[in-house]
């Protein structure tokens, strides 16, 4: 259903990618602070003209120790300066609650309209090293923005894939 995957370009480590069914006319990442790549960014541009837009995706540190989440975070904001924020669309697992101060602080660093209101989407699937299991997700970090070109239609959670994550499904409009 989506023939096309965006990731960070070589040689960096990158485990953030974006699916799409139309192909991008350009695209790249973000680095990871960690060696792993897993606390990375990938974007891609799609379209021509008015209807032309971005897409970043973006996998945050996790918010302890205090300090290298808003660097990332502010490290992100900077980057997205080159892209043009009415038409811009950010999503992905922040790593932060909507009533933390980090979130609410990356919210005005991003310029965007958070579209997600605390959709509880983490853990689906045992996790921690004592592989802990919950019923439900009990925490909302997963979070969608958009640019004001855009309109939301709906926010929801969707169903498990098998990540340790609901994903976020968000249909917006302009």
């Amino acid at each position: 259903a989506y023939p096309y995957r965006t990731v960070c370009a070589p040689p960096m480590r990158c485990t953030t990618l974006i699916l799409s069914r139309a192909a991008p006319r350009a695209y790249g990442g973000w680095s990871s602070p960690d060696s792993e790549g897993r606390h990375s960014a990938a974007w891609a541009r799609f379209g021509d003209g008015d209807g032309a837009f971005a897409v970043i995706g973006i996998h945050n540190l996790w918010p302890w120790p205090a300090g290298p989440q808003q660097a990332q975070t502010r490290r992100f904001a900077g980057k997205m300066a080159g892209f043009d924020r009415q038409s811009l669309i950010v999503a992905g697992d922040f790593n932060s609650t909507p009533w933390s101060f980090a979130l609410h602080r990356q919210d005005r660093l991003f310029g965007l309209e958070r579209r997600t209101r605390a959709l509880f989407s983490w853990p689906v699937r045992p996790w921690s090293r004592h592989k802990l299991i919950t019923p439900l997700p009990i925490v909302p970090i997963d979070h969608i923005y958009a640019g004001r070109a855009w309109k939301t239609v709906s926010v929801t959670v969707g169903p498990k894939l098998g990540s340790d994550h609901l994903p976020v499904v968000a249909v917006l409009t302009r």
